[in-house]
Formats: C-alpha cells, structure tokens, sequence
C-alpha cells in the first residue's frame, strides 16, 4: 500500500493512535486530524486517496465533513467508522456516496481489509 495517502479523522485520540499505528504498518501514509474543520484545512493543502471519519464528533459532523470534502476532492474514498449504525445513517451514508460504514467497536482488520480492496480504486495510473 506504499504510495496511497489517508487521512483519519476522528475527536478520539486513540482511534486516531491505533489506526495510524496498523495502517502505517501496511505501508499507508497517514495524516490525522481531530475535528472536521482542521481535517478541511489539511485537504486544502495536500492530496489524500482515502479518508476514514468518524460519524460523531462536536463541532462539524462526518456526514458534513463528508459533503465539504467531496466539494474539495470529489474522487476520494471515504470510509465512516459510527457507534450509531442505524438504517437511517447508513442511508445517507450510501447517499453521499461514503464507501464502507464500520459499526463500532470495530477491528483494526477490517479497516485495512477494505482500505486494501480501495488501493486500485485509488492508486494513480
């Protein structure tokens, strides 16, 4: 996965420590952000394939940061971890066009189970 940028974005510090630690490990650079408005500032400056956010957080949602960020990069994948799966939020997720939604608690493996299955959806030709 070496050469594929991401960013996590999420208000709790250690889904942000661990995720970044497992992903880094599979050869992904990572960049974190703790809310959605400096997540917006750091896509602003730099290119990311992928993005794994989190639904819930104080200030700007997931689903906001989600609209914002497709105005920005329109082909990015994005991945939404929740602790709120319900119908309604998977609705607008698959409404946005978010590629995956991750219940939590979720295991590390699986999000590199499906960052992996995004690489050739990404990756530059």
């Amino acid at each position: 996965m070496n050469g594929i940028s991401m960013m996590i974005v999420d208000d709790d510090l250690c889904v942000l420590e661990v995720a970044s630690l497992y992903l880094r490990k599979e050869g992904v650079e990572v960049q974190c952000a703790r809310s959605g408005e400096e997540a917006l500032g750091m896509l602003r400056e730099k290119h990311f394939h992928l993005m794994l956010t989190d639904l819930h957080m104080p200030g700007m949602d997931g689903f906001e940061l989600v609209r914002r960020t497709l105005v920005l990069a329109p082909l990015m994948k994005i991945l939404m971890n929740t602790g709120d799966p319900s119908e309604e939020n998977l609705r607008t997720a698959r409404e946005l066009g978010i590629e995956s939604v991750i219940a939590k608690p979720f295991h590390m493996a699986e999000i590199v189970t499906i960052v992996k299955s995004l690489i050739l959806e990404v990756a530059d030709p």
